[in-house]
């Protein structure tokens, strides 16, 4: 095999807003036909780490959506310990200093627009874009691959599936299997994917919903807890 078919930006159980257990995530990446998946839970490694426990042929990639204080988000691949801070800078020499990469996802997303949110400063030292998020809407996949032509940026590829079903919708190619990180670093690679069709979305929503409710009610009954020790 001369190239590896990677889905760059997957959601586990361990995110806030999403039910998909590892070994549901593995199989079903087999099953379409990827080599590999960077597992990119909300503000923790943890589903990554499991999933490099499963015995399976699937590369994973430790990885994690991380979450910063002026409301943007960033994806740090490659990791090997949680990221702690917070702030932009702070993040990405937390990234850097364990020989990380760092990503800017869905950058035109209207619900979170990463680009508006960072400061030019900011903006300035980033060197690698997500370019097709099957999440995102057409036309915003669409201005996040004309802002890396324009930029001279690499772009990546990924689901960013919170859904079993969403895996592998979209996906990077790396031409080269030996280094995944400097094939990225290198801009070695080619993206491919499509947006979810409504029902896609609909589904993909209603689980990130649930287990949202979920996440509130689990919140509610500890706050109702602590208030009647008080």
């Amino acid at each position: 095999m001369n190239h590896l078919k990677i889905d760059l930006h997957v959601h586990s159980k361990y995110s806030f807003d999403c039910f998909t257990p590892i070994n549901i995530i593995i199989k079903t990446a087999k099953k379409k036909g990827l080599d590999g998946i960077a597992i990119t839970d909300h503000n923790t490694i943890k589903g990554a780490l499991k999933a490099k426990t499963v015995n399976s042929d699937i590369k994973i990639i430790i990885g994690s959506e991380i979450p910063l204080d002026n409301g943007a988000e960033v994806l740090g691949l490659f990791l090997n310990q949680e990221i702690k801070s917070s702030t932009f800078f702070e993040v990405y020499d937390e990234i850097k200093n364990q020989d990380g990469i760092m990503v800017l996802p869905h950058p035109f997303r209207a619900s979170k627009n990463n680009i508006k949110i960072l400061t030019k400063e900011e903006f300035s030292i980033i060197e690698i874009i997500e370019g097709i998020n099957a999440g995102n809407y057409p036309q915003e996949n669409k201005k996040a691959i004309q802002l890396a032509k324009e930029k001279s940026l690499i772009v990546t590829a990924g689901s960013d599936s919170h859904h079993y079903s969403s895996i592998g919708k979209a996906y990077t190619i790396f031409n080269n299997t030996v280094d995944l990180k400097k094939e990225l670093t290198r801009g070695n690679v080619q993206i491919f994917g499509d947006c979810l069709d409504k029902r896609e979305r609909q589904r993909e929503y209603l689980g990130r919903d649930l287990k949202l409710k979920k996440f509130r009610r689990i919140i509610n009954s500890e706050i109702m807890s602590i208030l009647r020790k008080k």
